[in-house]
């Protein structure tokens, strides 16, 4: 058993009144702490692939570009990719484009509708966020979408 010793009484406690006489201070109170009737048994989520390796991908299939840079500005968001985040000028196009990986597809979700507001494109395909300018070229998109189609499952 785990007790919690509680004062019994509204006086101020000091060594002569919490070990003095009963009938002047009173002694504390032992009041038994309550056992927790269930443990948590949720498992905690983990992110499945990681933005570079599907970064990596791209790179396999003829996609990706130069200057792949960790993407850590993330403040217009609610979530921070659990998976990180790699952005880079695509090879064909010039244009800026940013591979982010989270724990859930819904988490994604919420990030994709407050970058749509910032004036990205974007695609969500399972927990992967492609987000781009939204002059990209839509067949070379469909390129992009392809490879996380298999990858990001």
């Amino acid at each position: 058993m785990n007790f919690h010793i509680e004062n019994a009484n509204d006086s101020t406690q000091h060594a002569a009144g919490f070990f003095g006489n009963p009938t002047q201070h009173g002694y504390p109170a032992l009041t038994q702490t309550p056992i927790p009737t269930s443990v948590s048994t949720s498992t905690p989520l983990v992110v499945k692939y990681y933005a570079s390796d599907i970064y990596g991908d791209f790179v396999a299939y003829g996609l990706g570009g130069t200057n792949p840079k960790t993407d850590t500005n993330w403040g217009c968001c609610t979530y921070v990719p659990q998976g990180g985040a790699i952005a880079w000028t695509d090879q064909t196009t010039g244009y800026t484009i940013d591979i982010a990986t989270f724990t859930t597809s819904t988490v994604a979700h919420i990030d994709e509708g407050q970058l749509n507001k910032e004036g990205f494109s974007t695609n969500v395909v399972y927990n992967c966020l492609l987000s781009y300018e939204s002059a990209f070229p839509q067949s070379l998109i469909n390129r992009y979408l392809q490879v996380m189609a298999t990858y990001c499952n």
